[in-house]
């Protein structure tokens, strides 16, 4: 299992079958996927996303201050204070890939943990489709 910083999402990589309905529907709230998957050598699908670590080496080399940490523990990426740094400093800091480019118009996104359904009490939405619940909050 690989468990994300602060505790905010757990992955039970036995459980996941790989059905990517995780990213789908990121890709549905958010009109981009702010998660990431990985082929395993079985064929396999693994989500990948933010860990929301600790000491965010991402929030040490923005030069926007694009990136903070929230008084929860989520790290936040504001993309309307993105630079779209041509070096992308922050991909390359993230040792978990948890920031990536996604799409053309949006160069770095991340995870937030689906901050607007917490505030409502619903747990993230990957959280919530999982069929199998390997998404663990």
């Amino acid at each position: 299992m690989t468990r994300l910083g602060n505790g905010s999402l757990l992955i039970n990589e036995e459980l996941c079958i790989g059905c990517e309905c995780c990213q789908a529907v990121c890709r549905f709230l958010y009109n981009t996927p702010r998660v990431r998957l990985a082929r395993q050598p079985d064929g396999r699908m693994i989500p990948y996303y933010c860990r929301h670590c600790d000491r965010p080496a991402c929030i040490r080399v923005c030069p926007q201050g694009a990136i903070t940490k929230e008084s929860d523990g989520r790290v936040r990426l504001n993309s309307l204070a993105c630079g779209y740094c041509r070096e992308k400093p922050c991909l390359l800091a993230c040792r978990h890939g948890g920031l990536f480019c996604a799409e053309a118009d949006l160069p770095v996104t991340k995870c937030d943990l689906c901050a607007h359904r917490r505030a409502e009490g619903l747990p993230p939405a990957c959280a919530a489709i999982c069929p199998v619940g390997a998404i663990l909050t």
